[in-house]
């Protein structure tokens, strides 16, 4: 394995001389850089702006045109920064734009009306400050993140999700899934948004009910610019408890047809953007990608029980009209399908099946301007989420009869429709309603060894419908005072429980680089539909569902922080946070400490909404922003988790490590003449967290019963090994006449630490056993930019 690494940055170092020493080398290559303009709140395009290229000479710059559009001719490749003025607007920079031969460079900014003359703000490609998120009602626990930076953190694996990790209060799955923990609340707590709606959860080999899987299914060639909160989000985000995932696309060139080919260990990815007519700034943006991930299985690199097979698809079309406001259609699909074969210590074969799993999201956005101070944004999608199991087992007279039958299908209509309105320049208004209506067909059936019958843990086809509205203000009260606030309602018609939430967020900013932030919401979600219509058998095999009539869980946050600019590139920030959730399911009996929040739970039992659980820490963040050629950013969290049921005793939740950092940094290298823009990246991640909780094994009671029997009398004291990971990339860009090549070396857990994580029991050999923290993943990737 050492001397495979070795030779990979072998060919990495070695491919720089090899084009550098090449006489085609000697040109120097130009680029468009062009973009459009428009004012964040209202939407509208911003006309006479003025865009100058920083320490051009003599200067080179542009104004916006009727349609916020501008266009600087003849850049050479390398990073610039961009400075923006407009009369009424405050001044915007874009810094550290990265320009190649291969894509014309084509930004979308916004910039925010000045309530009086408050000094320059500073952007990262399209946002305000620096880390700021697009939603200017956000304006506490919450992140934006760049493509740019997608890429750069070491052992990303170009998931945004992983990327996320990075962050205070952050952690991930250990054993490889990406499902996202936030401030020690389960997975399940997380929104994925998708373009402004809510979506399913959109990675493969996924499961009813997670959050989370191996790979997700947007491609990094298809993200702009996103956000990530983490709690008390601002009124227009509901059916979430611990955090949001807002995803954006971006929109496609629409002047130039332009396409990129990747080939890698993880597969194939093409992707192709350009316009639909020339002149009409109608475009299309597409990406299609799929992998076996043989080659890292043949490798012997990671063990998957199975050569897992996926392929998804994700596009976004742009229509702009004249009189009719904006259409865009979006879509994202994946499939994903692995062959199970498990064995036991003899490496027999026992267990033998296929494992699929399936979403898709199809929605179209129509905005469209009453005026020059508000607008209507309406969507519509619809939805779809899947998986299926089937399998044989190896039963005690050594012969393999079915065992398992699962197929789960949801599928979701969705229409919202939001109004916004500016009143003036301290005041905006936003509010909207959503309906989703959901139709399930699932059913999962298995038979164990001892008596061959068939047991039914769900067999249901059912419809039922969500009901969200909001309304959100935001109010400058003085310059440097804002307050945003509002409520969110919420309605699961399956049963008619409701929620009102009220929410508030105030930033105070105390000196123009520094800033206090007080934030408190209220917020809701239902469980998981098997919970409310999977099977329990009573001692005479009898099946009902008790648990239909369950309430939503519910939560109250509580946040205050604090921000401190500390040059013009670095910044801290601190919070401390507390969380109650209370109407949390529990098992309805006054002995048992069972709950809803156990990531491992048997949701096959009667369940009652009377537990509580509590989260609360700290977090600290230290950054500095990518310039000069290079970044860091560390980020500690110390927290505490918690909840009890019927017995009135607290008790750890598994999700409770105690604490977590984080340390990435990278470095730029600039190969040749800076005006050719030809680069070497090596960036590299530390994570150290504390390690999951433990619920013991009774492995007496589970050898009797011939499955996994828990000892739920002190649930989750015990903590396993502490997680750690270094993470390494090394990524390299050479530019060619309208052509850029990428390689790109990516090396998840590079030391192959592999800390036990699960304590479970091993049915084969009938004894404990430990599922272990993801071993080396290595990316090797090589795309080609025309």
């Amino acid at each position: 394995m050492k001397t495979q690494i070795s030779k990979a940055l072998l060919l990495l170092f070695a491919l720089p001389l090899f084009f550098l020493s090449n006489p085609a080398n000697a040109a120097t290559f130009n680029q468009v850089v062009r973009g459009t303009l428009i004012d964040r709140d209202t939407k509208q395009p911003i006309i006479g702006a003025n865009i100058v290229l920083v320490n051009s000479n003599p200067i080179i710059g542009a104004s916006t045109n009727e349609n916020g559009e501008f266009r600087l001719e003849n850049i050479k490749n390398g990073r610039i920064t961009l400075s923006i003025t407009c009369l009424g607007y405050e001044k915007l920079t874009a810094p550290n734009i990265q320009v190649i031969s291969g894509k014309e460079c084509v930004l979308e900014l916004e910039m925010a009306e000045s309530f009086e003359t408050i000094g320059e703000i500073k952007v990262n490609g399209h946002n305000g400050k620096r880390g700021e998120v697009l939603n200017e009602m956000a304006i506490i626990s919450a992140r934006a993140f760049t493509v740019d930076e997608t890429k750069r953190y070491a052992g990303s694996l170009d998931d945004p999700s992983r990327m996320v990790s990075a962050f205070a209060g952050v952690t991930t799955d250990p054993a490889g899934l990406n499902e996202i923990v936030v401030r020690g609340n389960s997975p399940k707590g997380i929104q994925w948004r998708l373009e402004g709606l809510e979506i399913p959860n959109p990675n493969h080999f996924s499961h009813q009910g997670n959050t989370g899987g191996p790979i997700n299914a947007l491609s990094s060639n298809m993200l702009s610019t996103s956000d990530f909160y983490t709690g008390a989000f601002s009124p227009e985000y509901g059916n979430a408890l611990s955090g949001i995932f807002d995803m954006k696309m971006r929109t496609g060139n629409n002047e130039k047809h332009e396409f990129t080919l990747g080939v890698g260990a993880l597969g194939i990815d093409v992707a192709a953007e350009g316009p639909f007519k020339k002149g009409n700034r109608s475009s299309y943006n597409l990406n299609y990608r799929y992998s076996t991930l043989s080659l890292l299985d043949n490798m012997g690199l990671v063990d998957f029980g199975g050569v897992p097979r996926y392929q998804d698809l994700s596009f976004k079309t742009n229509f702009i009209t004249k009189n009719a406001g904006t259409f865009s259609v979006f879509g994202l699909l994946g499939l994903s399908e692995i062959d199970v074969n498990q064995t036991n210590a003899k490496n027999d074969t026992v267990f033998k099946g296929t494992q699929q799993s399936r979403f898709g999201v199809i929605g179209l956005n129509h905005l469209i301007h009453v005026n020059n101070n508000s607008f209507f944004k309406t969507s519509v999608a619809f939805s779809n989420n899947g998986s299926g199991v089937n399998g044989e087992s190896l039963f005690s007279d050594d012969k393999f009869y079915e065992s398992m039958k699962r197929d789960w299908n949801n599928n979701t209509l969705q229409v919202s429709t939001r109004y916004s309105n500016r009143i003036n320049n301290n005041l905006r208004i936003i509010a909207g309603i959503e309906y989703k209506h959901m139709f399930y067909d699932m059913k999962d059936d298995f038979r164990y060894d001892d008596d061959f019958r068939w047991r039914t843990n769900i067999d249901m086809k059912e419809n039922t419908g969500m009901l969200e509205s909001f309304v959100n203000c935001k109010y400058r009260v003085v310059k440097n005072v804002n307050i945003v606030a509002g409520l969110h309602y919420t309605n699961f018609l399956l049963n008619n429980s409701q929620a009102l939430e009220p929410r508030a967020a105030i930033k105070w900013d105390i000196t123009p680089k520094s800033s206090l932030n007080f934030g408190y919401g209220k917020h809701s979600m239902p469980e998981n539909i098997v919970t409310y219509f999977a099977n329990v058998y009573d001692e005479n095999m009898v099946a009902s569902t008790p648990n239909k009539n369950l309430g939503l869980t519910k939560a109250n946050h509580f946040i205050v922080g604090y921000d401190q600019q500390l040059t013009k590139n670095m910044k801290a920030k601190i919070e401390l946070y507390y969380q109650g959730l209370y109407d949390m399911p529990v098992e309805n009996l006054d002995t048992s400490n069972f709950s809803i929040v156990d990531p491992f739970a048997n949701n096959i039992i009667p369940l009652v909404n009377e537990g509580e659980g509590r989260n609360y820490g700290a977090e600290f963040t230290l950054e500095r922003f990518f310039d000069n050629s290079y970044y860091f950013l560390v980020t500690g969290s110390l927290y505490k988790t918690e909840y009890k049921t019927l017995t009135n005793v607290w008790h750890n939740t598994v999700f409770d490590g105690t604490y977590a950092f984080n340390f990435l940094a990278g470095k730029e290298f600039i190969l040749g003449k800076p005006e050719k823009g030809n680069t070497l990246n090596l960036n590299t991640r530390v994570v150290y967290n504390g390690g999951r909780r433990n619920l013991a094994v009774n492995v007496e009671e589970s050898r009797k019963n011939g499955y996994a029997v828990y000892d739920y009398s002190n649930p989750y004291e015990d903590r396993l090994s502490n997680i750690f990971q270094l993470n390494f990339t090394a990524s390299l860009k050479l530019n060619r006449k309208n052509v850029t090549h990428e390689l790109l070396l990516d090396f998840f857990n590079i030391t192959n630490n592999q800390a036990g994580i699960r304590e479970y029991y091993n049915t084969i050999s009938k004894d404990l056993d430990y599922e272990k923290q993801l071993g080396i993943m290595p990316n090797v990737m090589y795309r080609i930019h025309f």
